[in-house]
């Protein structure tokens, strides 16, 4: 009852204390003085990276705070919770007060998709150390479980392959959610990916950290304004006619809609795999099995003795 009530006391700072405040420092006017913005899609990107700085600094905090009080997972959670009032802050893509426009989506698609590109990056370096180390020092269960919820960062196949699966679990979740630009959305989607990284990730990769998924969730801040830097400003104003919003799901997320998702989904999702695998452990060969064999218990069973030395038997006069 008192881990449970420090738990959600720390989830509820997140809330309504830390979550508040990363709204503030995050949220900027459009760069046409009247449509909400990113910090740095504004009328004043410098105050708007500083704000974002400060915004993912907060949130940082709050997390190794509560990764270090309660779980390494819910040190994850408290900072989605945080970041999750910054994303809803910040403008949609798409629709009607969306950022790009079909009217002038050709002057402003490219230079869009580029500030948010290094928002997305600023967003992956400053998340991605601060996971690992919520990770690693965070608290876990003792015992196996504590190990098999660790996992082991010096397996490099398994850390690449959770990195791996993240990056795709968070493109699947998205693909399957964000449909529209609705902000709701964005970020529901942003969630569902993180959890199927966390998830998918944790059963496949058992022995990868879940940082290590957790990071290849993050990559996609950046891989998603990247991909509308590759597609061009032509192609996403193809897809923004009329009365229509054929984009592809993955430029309809920002930065901070994606690092929100991913902080709160990929706890969740490696939670759920957790306790399937504990309920199942893994036997390896070496480990000796719950009944003895025939054989085995034949070769302990004592035998009469008959060897006859000098006609007697052993012990025979």
């Amino acid at each position: 009852m008192k881990t449970a009530a420090i738990k959600w006391s720390l989830a509820g700072v997140a809330l309504f204390a830390i979550g508040p405040a990363c709204a503030w420092l995050a949220a900027r006017v459009g760069p046409d003085g009247i449509q909400p913005g990113t910090p740095l899609v504004s009328a004043s990107p410098l105050l708007g990276g500083l704000g974002l700085l400060a915004a993912l600094g907060l949130t940082a905090g709050m997390g190794i705070l509560a990764s270090r009080i309660a779980t390494a997972r819910w040190g994850y959670f408290c900072a989605g919770l945080a970041l999750c009032w910054a994303a809803a802050h910040t403008a949609t893509l798409a629709g009607p007060a969306g950022l790009i426009r079909p009217a002038a989506v050709a002057a402003e698609a490219g230079g869009v998709y580029l500030r948010l590109l290094v928002e997305g990056l600023v967003c992956v370096v400053v998340l991605a150390p601060v996971s690992v180390y919520m990770w690693m020092r965070g608290a876990h269960p003792q015992g196996e479980a504590g190990a098999s919820e660790r996992g082991d960062p010096s397996d490099t196949n398994a850390m690449v392959l959770g990195v791996g699966i993240g990056v795709l679990g968070a493109l699947a979740g998205i693909w399957l959610v964000a449909n529209s630009g609705m902000k709701g959305q964005a970020v529901a989607g942003a969630t569902i990916g993180g959890l199927v990284a966390g998830f998918a990730g944790h059963l496949l990769a058992h022995r990868a950290p879940g940082f290590a998924l957790a990071l290849g969730a993050l990559l996609m801040c950046a891989l998603a304004p990247a991909a509308g830097l590759f597609l061009g400003p032509r192609s996403v104003g193809g897809a923004l006619v009329a009365g229509g919003d054929t984009l592809l799901p993955i430029l309809r997320l920002t930065p901070l809609d994606i690092a929100a998702g991913v902080m709160l989904g990929v706890p969740i999702g490696h939670g759920w795999a957790g306790s399937m695998v504990d309920k199942h452990p893994h036997h390896t060969q070496s480990e000796p099995t719950s009944q003895p064999t025939a054989a085995a218990v034949a070769s302990v069973e004592p035998r009469p003795a008959e060897l006859k030395v000098g006609g007697a038997t052993p012990g025979g006069a």
